[in-house]
């Protein structure tokens, strides 16, 4: 191979790996190194995996970008991560990296998941698996965020900067509301993840491009929409403000769309597939109740 063959070759495989829109394979991102893991990951993907609608436009630029989502409950992470193949770092409650924390935070969403279980049921088993939640959360390399704490906030902005300048993507989930999120609303946003774009322009003198998701249960579906570019020109409260409700009204113009669509068949085979699954996570779930 010449010089300039390998240079060609060397810049094309450079292009691909700072592409934040490139498909990896889930052996290759954080969390799903080992085989137990991607095991478990092969029995939630029924539940859990959507279709995901991309611009082509997202691929104009090879610089990281802030993927901003609605949350709904675990179904909102959880999808994102199982069914679009890029490596985000994902914000997360700090309250879910301890043990203890983790175990209340889980029980109200293993009501939801598990209606068959009675609340003392549900309280042993948030405190069995609570553990294994803190170990597998590691493993992704989740970015912990506590907003009731303005000095933890400065290690989240700089664990974020970090992310960014090694080319990684960021999955922020802004919502305000209370836990129960409705099957078709967006709350509103926490602005303060915006100000992520005046750190990064004063990096790299770049301006950071923001993507508006909005992530359907019923239809399982990920829409991915235009981006929300920050102006480093604009005063920076008046930018941080805009960029948090463009993102926002996006979020809801899709929602808006989706509602006007058809509830996903579940085809036969899918069907089967969830049934088996179910019978499996029943099974799971005896010896720990």
């Amino acid at each position: 191979m010449t010089a300039d063959r390998r240079e060609a070759s060397d810049s094309s495989g450079t292009d691909r790996e700072r592409d934040p829109f490139r498909k990896v394979r889930y052996k290759e991102r954080p969390g799903f190194e080992t085989r137990s893991m991607r095991w478990v990951y092969r029995v939630l993907y029924p539940y859990f995996h959507c279709r995901v609608t991309l611009p082509q436009t997202l691929r104009d630029s090879d610089e990281p970008v802030v993927f901003i989502a609605n949350h709904y409950n675990i179904f909102g992470p959880a999808s994102f991560v199982l069914s679009v193949p890029v490596v985000s770092r994902i914000w997360m409650n700090e309250e879910l990296m301890t043990r203890e924390s983790a175990a209340v935070s889980l029980r109200s969403g293993l009501k939801k998941m598990c209606p068959f279980l009675s609340e003392g049921q549900v309280e042993r088993f948030s405190e069995k698996v609570a553990g294994l939640a803190v170990r597998v959360l590691t493993r992704f390399g989740v970015i912990p965020v506590n907003r009731e704490q303005p000095s933890r906030l400065i290690s989240t902005m700089r664990q974020s900067m970090e992310a960014l300048e090694a080319g990684e993507n960021l999955l922020i989930f802004p919502e305000t509301g209370d836990p129960e999120y409705s099957l078709t609303s967006v709350t509103p946003f926490f602005s303060g993840f915006a100000m992520l774009g005046r750190l990064y322009y004063r990096k790299t003198g770049k301006s950071l491009r923001f993507v508006p998701c909005y992530i359907d249960e019923q239809h399982h579906q990920i829409r991915l929409g235009e981006t929300v570019d920050w102006n480093p020109e604009a005063d920076p409260r008046e930018e941080t403000e805009r960029v948090s409700d463009t993102l926002n009204l996006k979020i809801r113009e899709m929602a808006a769309v989706n509602r006007g669509l058809e509830k996903e068949e579940i085809r036969p085979v899918r069907q089967t597939i969830l049934i088996f699954c179910n019978l499996i996570r029943t099974l799971l779930l005896i010896p720990l109740v």
